[in-house]
């Protein structure tokens, strides 16, 4: 089994560790890479929010902290995060979840948008130096135990 470091920089900041992911084989292509990212950080969510309702803290909370570092946010995670538009705008109206009802992403509806995103420019994938152009292409772990993930930003006003 192998370790991947997956890398997150955006123009302007530092680079910081994402996460860390296991791998049993020594090839991976983009796109199972991709979706094994979206599938661990669903899986992260869904163990801190059981540790957050343990602790009696709130959902929002755990969320809000959570969603910042994702590759892709989930649909309804603009609504957990920033509330129903309201009378000022978005954000201003109360937040409508459930307690007691545990909230979960569509996991296939997230991996969609990511692999759709790397298609679009979106975001880049670099191993080795070498970045990676395609969904289908292979990443060789044996040269490589890092994948750094450079999230673009969009251009103000274009």
């Amino acid at each position: 089994m192998l370790q991947i470091d997956c890398i997150d920089e955006r123009p302007g900041t530092a680079a910081r560790l994402a996460m860390r992911m296991d791998v049993t084989a020594l090839t991976i292509t983009a796109a199972a890479l991709i979706r094994a990212r979206v599938e661990l950080e669903i899986e992260r969510l869904l163990t801190e929010q059981d540790e957050a309702d343990a602790r009696q803290t709130s959902r929002q909370d755990a969320l809000r902290a959570q969603f910042n570092t994702w590759l892709v946010r989930p649909e309804q995670a603009e609504t957990l995060l920033n509330g129903d538009r309201g009378p000022y705008g978005p954000g201003t109206a109360p937040l409508r979840s459930q307690p007691g009802v545990p909230w979960k992403p569509d996991t296939e509806a997230m991996v969609a948008t990511a692999l759709q995103g790397f298609e679009q420019g979106r975001f880049l994938l670099f191993t080795a130096d070498k970045q990676v152009e395609t969904l289908e292409q292979d990443i060789d772990l044996r040269h490589t135990r890092e994948v750094v993930f450079l999230r673009l930003l969009p251009l103000a006003g274009g």
